[in-house]
């Protein structure tokens, strides 16, 4: 079935760049990596002190803390996905406000997609669980297959939340109806996935240069260090030490490669969103 890509590329792209949009997405984006940050660095810090994969009996309290710093990094998971829940559906109805000219101020939106909120949440376990859970055990057994299987499962179903939001489906339900769409329409799902990915490449490149060039100085000292046969610990101490000089650079080019990302997110999630109105306009 014909899809008019050109239309969906143009009304995407003004509204993951709009400014009554925008803002919104990139604070989550900053939450978000805040969120995260922490509990992880936690948790690298609790392993790298441990060795707890170099010491055949490691110390039982370090074997604590890293049990507690590996809960409060699954806690800070766990709390993403619930603010994903809120906003996924929030910015899809809003979309579809958006294209129709129509109410899209973010709280009608909000108060919208309330009813789906918990089908959201549940819909993305699950989708993680058939896509990474189902795709890895096939990846120990056969690579390649399980990488496939994971590709096909991720355009099967990535219309999942678009049916649940439009057409108050169900999880059962929007993952079959996804399904369906995606098989009956396989050529323009794929040119839609690329289309996205194409996108999605561009913009973190072009927002991710100021990061580039910020690695890139942290990184110029290490070469002549390593010609010199520095050991690997004075090697990251250097750089640890050069990353904290210029952290302020750092911070920068980090919250523009965010912005970059907000763009991205919101342009994939609409273009997806106006693919599948599109076919379901015309089916």
């Amino acid at each position: 079935m014909k899809i008019d890509f050109k239309k969906a590329i143009i009304l995407s792209f003004k509204y993951s760049t709009s400014l009554r949009k925008l803002p919104y997405y990139f604070l989550f984006q900053i939450f978000t990596m805040i969120l995260m940050f922490f509990p992880l660095l936690n948790l690298t810090d609790a392993c790298y002190s441990s060795r707890i994969f170099e010491n055949p009996v490691p110390d039982p309290q370090m074997v604590d803390f890293i049990v507690e710093s590996f809960g409060y990094f699954f806690l800070s998971i766990v709390l993403v996905l619930i603010l994903s829940s809120i906003l996924t559906p929030t910015f899809i109805f809003n979309y579809t406000q958006y294209r129709n000219k129509k109410d899209d101020t973010l709280k009608h939106s909000l108060i919208h997609a309330k009813p789906y909120f918990l089908t959201v949440f549940g819909a993305f376990i699950t989708m993680a669980f058939l896509i990474n859970i189902i795709g890895g055990i096939l990846s120990m057994i056969v690579q390649v297959l399980g990488t496939i299987v994971s590709f096909m499962m991720t355009l099967a179903f990535i219309f999942v939340i678009q049916d649940i939001v439009i057409r108050k489906s169900s999880i059962s339900n929007s993952l079959s109806s996804s399904y369906k769409c995606t098989t009956k329409n396989f050529t323009a799902i794929v040119t839609m996935y690329l289309v996205t990915t194409i996108f999605s490449i561009i913009i973190t490149l072009f927002f991710g240069i100021p990061l580039i060039f910020v690695l890139s100085h942290s990184m110029a000292p290490l070469f002549g260090m390593l010609g010199a046969g520095m050991s690997y610990s004075a090697l990251l101490t250097t750089f640890a030490s050069t990353i904290r000089s210029d952290i302020e650079l750092y911070l920068v080019s980090i919250i523009t490669l965010l912005l970059g990302s907000s763009i991205s997110k919101l342009f994939s999630m609409a273009f997806i969103t106006e693919t599948y109105l599109q076919l379901r306009a015309k089916k």
